[in-house]
């Protein structure tokens, strides 16, 4: 696969990237440090740390494997020039529809999309329809009988579609105060 001039790194690049890494070696053996001292501390506030930081990984993890796939699949399947026709400037409506119905569908807490989307976006994916599918997660499928229940059918319909059609507004602002051009963090 052929890859762009932007995503290639020049020698400040590996500079930056070398500080974030080292930044989370460091972040990592602090809080592996702060968990051995609190083992020796208090047991049982450990046990307890411990067993929520379990069940979040356990929680989330299903849904990272899941982006983590997609990533994959987007790096070996999708080139950057199809990003670029179907969700890149020149995508117009189908682009915008495109994020929105995938916005809708997207499940598991939002920053698991974040590193898909920032691949996405070096491949061409606009600020506009990074927005729009952002804002298009507040539209939950699985959760629409359940508002239909307790706030009746006219509601839940008018206010999905007011937040589906204020996502393109919101896309729109994002895109004319976000430039393109500007450096993306690494």
């Amino acid at each position: 696969m052929v890859k762009n001039a932007e995503s290639s790194p020049n020698a400040n690049g590996n500079a930056t990237n070398k500080k974030k890494s080292n930044l989370s070696k460091i972040f990592a053996l602090i809080t592996i440090l702060i968990y051995i001292l609190l083992y020796f501390i208090d047991k049982n506030f450990f046990t307890l740390s411990f067993n929520s930081l379990q069940n979040m990984v356990l929680k989330i993890g299903p849904y990272l494997i899941l982006i983590f796939l997609l990533m994959l699949f987007n790096e070996l399947v999708i080139s950057p020039e199809s990003v670029k026709k179907y969700l890149g400037k020149n995508s117009g409506w189908k682009g915008v529809l495109a994020t929105s119905l995938f916005g809708v569908l997207s499940v598991g807490p939002v920053y698991v999309w974040f590193p898909l989307l920032k691949d996405l976006k070096k491949h061409g994916l606009t600020n506009k329809l990074i927005a729009i599918f952002m804002y298009n997660r507040a539209v939950k499928l699985q959760v629409l009988p359940v508002m239909i229940f307790y706030f009746g059918v006219r509601y839940s319909i008018v206010f999905t579609l007011f937040i589906i059609i204020a996502s393109f507004f919101i896309g729109e602002i994002v895109d004319y105060l976000v430039k393109e051009n500007q450096p993306e963090p690494d």
